[in-house]
């Protein structure tokens, strides 16, 4: 476990880190800094960071990869009403009482 020392040690290297690739600040506020032709804030910078590190796939993990605003509920959505087809009636779908979002989580945001 890390201790609380180990954290900010962590926390100061990324700020480093972040500040060395040149923040610019836009219009609707809060730093964004282009990573490898993305431009990111910081807090989803190193979590995507931490999750291209850390992340190790299964063999029966389904990974679902959209460009924003097309279409990502939806594909979410239908991803779990395939996959749980035969564990839930229509009447049960977990779609019912969850959000999608929820059900299937963003990799990079909810480490």
């Amino acid at each position: 476990m890390s201790s609380s020392t180990e954290v900010e040690q962590k926390d100061d290297h990324f700020e480093e880190f972040f500040q060395r690739l040149q923040p610019k600040k836009p219009i609707e506020g809060g730093l964004l800094a282009n990573y490898q032709g993305v431009w990111f804030d910081a807090d989803l910078l190193q979590a995507t960071l931490t999750f291209q590190k850390n992340f190790k796939a299964n063999e029966s993990d389904i990974i679902l990869a959209t460009m924003p605003k097309s279409g990502t509920t939806w594909l979410k959505a239908l991803t779990i009403s395939i996959v749980n087809r035969n564990n839930h009636s229509v009447d049960e779908s977990p779609l019912l009482f969850s959000n999608p979002h929820y059900l299937v989580p963003f990799l990079e945001m909810y480490l």
